[in-house]
């Protein structure tokens, strides 16, 4: 992944967080893509219950 899109991804994320937009589905999604992207599939994975603990059901597009 070329580094202006990791700095790109990374900034959206932190401005989805600190918004209190971690609350949906686009946010979570470029998180856990972000770990498999980049070699942390196990991390990625440990996503999935804090996800669902929130009240966030993976759809089709957390799969992809």
């Amino acid at each position: 992944m070329p580094i202006k899109a990791i700095v790109a991804s990374t900034a959206m994320i932190t401005g989805f967080s600190k918004e209190g937009r971690m609350k949906d589905h686009l946010a979570w999604n470029a998180l856990i893509t972000g770990y498999c992207q980049n070699g942390s599939g196990e991390d990625a994975l440990k996503l999935f219950p804090d996800m669902i603990r929130l009240g966030i059901q993976p759809n089709m597009s957390t799969f992809d």
